[in-house]
């Protein structure tokens, strides 16, 4: 009889999203940061030594050109929407905000795992990509209004 190992299970899990890090942006990133010799970089960036790696195109589903909002709905939720969407279903509805809800991996990891959720950020509070990973649409504030301090903003500062 074989024992089996204990499979380690993760404590921690750090999901870096580089909004806008393209592979050409990335390519731009390390000459300009590192150098060229030779025709070669001098070095990697740093997120180049990561262990795992994975490149995520996003279009709409009403639209090959995307925002913030609807590619970012679509990293945490797995789910496309339509441009100016955040974490919802569009419905064909007046109402933009009678959209029905879709669960984040942020919400699912705490629902599932009982596991706390941070955010790291080099954006702007009112960033999109940010505001993804936090709480739903309903809790945006005034719709369609950009510039004032919404509610996710507000509990993200807390």
């Amino acid at each position: 009889m074989t024992a089996k190992p204990l499979a380690r299970q993760a404590k921690n899990v750090m999901l870096f999203i580089g909004d806008g890090m393209s592979l050409p942006f990335r390519t731009a990133a390390r000459i300009v940061s590192r150098g060229m010799q030779e025709g070669k970089y001098r070095s990697m960036l740093e997120m180049d030594d990561m262990d795992y790696y994975a490149v995520v195109t996003t279009s709409g589903m009403e639209s090959i050109a995307t925002d913030s909002a609807n590619s970012a709905s679509a990293y945490a939720t797995g789910h496309k929407s339509v441009v100016n969407a955040l974490g919802v279903y569009p419905d064909n509805t007046k109402d933009p905000n009678d959209d029905p809800r879709v669960e984040t991996i942020g919400e699912l990891v705490k629902r599932t795992r009982h596991m706390a959720v941070g955010l790291v950020t080099t954006a702007e509070i009112q960033d999109a990509t940010l505001q993804r990973c936090c709480p739903h649409p309903s809790e945006v504030g005034i719709p369609g209004h950009h510039g004032s301090v919404s509610k996710i903003q507000h509990r993200v500062l807390m």
